[in-house]
């Protein structure tokens, strides 16, 4: 791990295999909230990432980048 562990606010568990890089976050707004009744990722919910992940489509599923 290349994460300073003090600076984790909290740890979760997972199912999958993930590597070392993968990460969490939580949704603190509702920018992600669909209006037209498509997929939603509501406030609060918490988003697993993994930047070592092939990205892919799969209908439902969303790709993260910065």
């Amino acid at each position: 791990m290349n994460q300073n562990p003090e600076l984790v606010k909290s740890w979760i568990t997972v199912s999958e295999e993930l590597s070392p890089f993968a990460f969490a976050v939580i949704m603190d707004n509702d920018s992600m909230v669909s209006q037209s009744g498509s997929i939603t990722i509501p406030e609060g919910a918490t988003i697993v990432v993994d930047p070592e992940e092939k990205a892919y489509y799969r209908k439902n599923s969303f790709v993260l980048f910065r």
